[in-house]
């Protein structure tokens, strides 16, 4: 059994896909979603943490079917979390688990985001509120170097100004690493 780490730095990326609707549009487009993101995680007990994350993103234009599409953007976002840990690694206080052991989760939370119409001078921001399930695959590399690798399938709402419909799904890794 490893020491107890209550802060892990957090490396990733993510891709999913982004169903949108217009009001004044019949129908709804799906534009590809490609992020990237560094933060921490912190684990006040054995079972819940807080992660927070700034994320870099660029969203495909959708296709021109029916006569119109979603533009393009990129930006970037502040995220926050928080988690909980339905089955912790049996024996562990929280990292390093036991070698090569997995952990299940759900975690949620919001997000702020201020992105730039690609090709344009338009900026704006919009809020979402995010959640869904997570699994950690915990490794150790020593009793001072906690080291997992997590997968997450998030589910975002967007609340965007420019649309009545914003969903996002996508799939979510990222290297952890205690210290």
């Amino acid at each position: 059994m490893g020491q107890y780490k209550l802060i892990t730095m957090s490396i990733g990326g993510s891709s999913g896909l982004a169903i949108v609707s217009d009001p004044r549009f019949s129908g709804g487009k799906i534009q590809g979603d490609f992020r990237y993101f560094g933060g921490f995680l912190i684990h006040p007990t054995r079972n819940f943490g807080i992660r927070i994350l700034g994320e870099g993103l660029f969203r495909s234009k959708s296709s021109y079917s029916l006569g119109y599409y979603f533009r393009s953007f990129y930006g970037g976002s502040l995220k926050g979390y928080l988690e909980f840990l339905l089955y912790p690694p049996s024996g562990s206080t929280i990292l390093p688990a036991p070698s090569q052991s997995l952990s299940f989760g759900i975690l949620a939370g919001g997000s702020g985001t201020f992105a730039r119409y690609d090709l344009t001078d338009q900026y704006f921001f919009y809020p979402s509120i995010i959640a869904g399930p997570l699994m950690d695959y915990h490794l150790t590399a020593g009793e001072s170097f906690p080291f997992f690798l997590r997968g997450v399938l998030p589910l975002s709402w967007d609340f965007r100004r420019d649309t009545d419909f914003n969903l996002n799904i996508g799939l979510e890794f990222s290297i952890n690493m205690g210290f």
